[in-house]
């Protein structure tokens, strides 16, 4: 884990559906809070994913970072190296992130009407499919999300085509933060 921020808030792993492990962070603030599940990049739950949970809460928010590849079985060192890759089946992201909304949701301290997500990088497609899939989810952001080309259209491991991931209505509310502005999502 990382090491115990100078504000006193410091991250810890926490379980919850069939075998889903997450990285949570709670802010000091009392009472109901807005809580955003923030995804981790290609390199799995790693330092700088568990530092985003902390400054998420810093700023008020609950922080959530589930381990999307707990499906993953290989090396888990060349995977934080970058050397591997896992890719993600739409399905059992869904299912992942569905439990880890669940599981906000029953926090004391969450507020239900105000959860979100960001997707970083490799994850920028979940937060779209989420969405899309949900009518209970208060924004989402994607960071560095690379949909364009192969990825653009369904496959065995995506088969829903990325422009029909786009809940009507509700995309304008979304940002995709990415230098130097991006031809990928549009």
């Amino acid at each position: 884990m990382a090491v115990k921020k100078a504000t006193g808030i410091s991250p810890s792993t926490v379980r919850f559906g069939p075998a889903l492990s997450a990285v949570r962070a709670l802010p000091k603030a009392k009472g109901k809070r807005p809580a955003v599940i923030i995804l981790h990049e290609r390199y799995g739950i790693d330092p700088h994913t568990k530092d985003l949970t902390v400054k998420l809460a810093q700023i008020g928010f609950v922080g959530l970072a589930p381990d999307l590849f707990h499906r993953f079985t290989g090396d888990r060192k060349a995977l934080q190296k970058g050397q591997v890759r896992v890719d993600l089946r739409d399905d059992e992201a869904l299912e992942d992130l569905n439990a880890a909304v669940d599981y906000l949701k029953e926090l004391n301290n969450v507020d239900e009407a105000s959860i979100g997500i960001i997707g970083v990088c490799q994850t920028g497609r979940q937060p779209l499919l989420l969405a899309a899939n949900r009518k209970d989810i208060a924004g989402i952001v994607v960071l560095y999300g690379a949909i364009g080309g192969k990825e653009w259209d369904g496959n065995e491991l995506r088969p829903t085509p990325s422009r029909k991931t786009y809940r009507p209505g509700f995309l304008p509310g979304a940002g995709n933060l990415r230098g130097g502005g991006s031809h990928h999502i549009g």
